[in-house]
């Protein structure tokens, strides 16, 4: 797939209609995966519940078995298909129910490969596994505290209206490094953004963690864009909304949507848990973005006389920018604008 071509998903719904059929032994349950796209792509369910994608192979069509990433296997064998005879089928098979969203990502670009003839089914998915790989790799996680959603809220409500309409899908989705355990959230030449969620509005205080967190980049400014929440029942956001929305607009770049479901999953987030997440419901009450510089309340290595003192190892302290609006640069996405190169 060329980049720039949207990257298109197995709808749920053929999941759920799979789900309603009874299966036993091993033979499968199976439907065409996308039919608009492709006859010869279909969407299986085993007598456990697994996913597979399955291609139906030529005589003279290669097979291919990978068994190297730690959610999705591929192996080339006969199968048994409920109402149809036994046959041999290229099969991709889930491992890892967290990894749902981009098996059916998987599934999208195979079909549309499917669809051009252009490949084999075994070199197709050769590549389209090499190309997810990196979310394979990335190990699992726990589910994310309070404080831990709103955070990786704040920093995708930041992508999704501050940066990604300025600077392009792209470029946005490489600069956010706040999964990474980078220095700062965002990262482009010439400035850098903290991103602080908070759900304490009226002090709008944020936790710092370390000394580090609020020292400028060596070349160009350091930004604290500063998201002030409310928790409640009848608001519309969640941190699956925003998954998704940052998900669909990442979608119609190529290497933009495996960077980020490759973040989304280093910074903890599975999807098997979207349930749970979505108890947490908030009003975006204000955005501000602040410039850190020396009339920012903060701590940096020289703020110790002498240096940090012999033995401490961690420092973490809590700002209130109450107080502080003369340090706001802008209150809206539309009075930002990052540095272009």
């Amino acid at each position: 797939m060329a980049t720039g071509d949207r990257v298109i998903r197995i709808s749920p719904d053929v999941w759920d209609r799979l789900a309603d059929e009874s299966v036993s032994g091993e033979a499968l349950a199976a439907r065409l995966a996308m039919p608009h796209s492709s006859d010869r792509l279909l969407a299986a369910l085993d007598r456990e519940g697994r996913r597979h994608l399955l291609v139906p192979l030529a005589e003279v069509d290669e097979e291919y078995n990978d068994r190297r990433s730690r959610g999705i296997e591929i192996i080339t064998r006969e199968l048994s298909i409920l109402g149809g005879s036994q046959a041999r089928y290229l099969d991709l098979l889930c491992v890892d129910p967290a990894g749902y969203d981009v098996f059916d990502a998987i599934g999208g670009d195979l079909a549309r490969a499917l669809s051009a003839g252009i490949e084999e089914p075994s070199v197709a998915a050769r590549r389209l596994v090499g190309k997810w790989r990196r979310f394979w790799m990335t190990p699992p996680a726990l589910l994310l505290n309070r404080d831990e959603q709103i955070g990786l809220f704040a920093e995708l409500w930041f992508l999704a209206y501050w940066l990604i309409p300025k600077i392009g899908v792209a470029r946005a989705t490489e600069a956010w490094r706040g999964p990474l355990r980078a220095r700062h959230d965002v990262e482009l030449p010439g400035c850098s953004v903290e991103v602080k969620g908070t759900t304490s509005v009226a002090a709008r205080s944020h936790r710092i963690h370390g000394i580090e967190q609020l020292v400028p980049p060596e070349q160009g400014t350091l930004y604290l864009f500063s998201l002030a929440l409310r928790d409640e029942g009848g608001a519309l956001n969640t941190l699956p909304s925003i998954v998704q929305q940052v998900r669909d607009l990442a979608s119609e770049d190529d290497d933009a949507i495996v960077i980020f479901e490759t973040r989304l999953a280093q910074s903890g987030y599975v999807a098997s848990a979207e349930l749970d997440y979505e108890a947490l419901r908030l009003r975006v009450v204000s955005e501000r973005l602040y410039r850190v510089d020396d009339g920012f309340p903060r701590l940096l290595p020289g703020s110790f006389l002498g240096g940090i003192p012999s033995g401490v190892v961690d420092i973490e302290y809590t700002i209130n920018l109450t107080g502080f609006d003369s340090c706001i640069v802008a209150t809206t996405p539309e009075q930002f604008s990052p540095p272009s190169g």
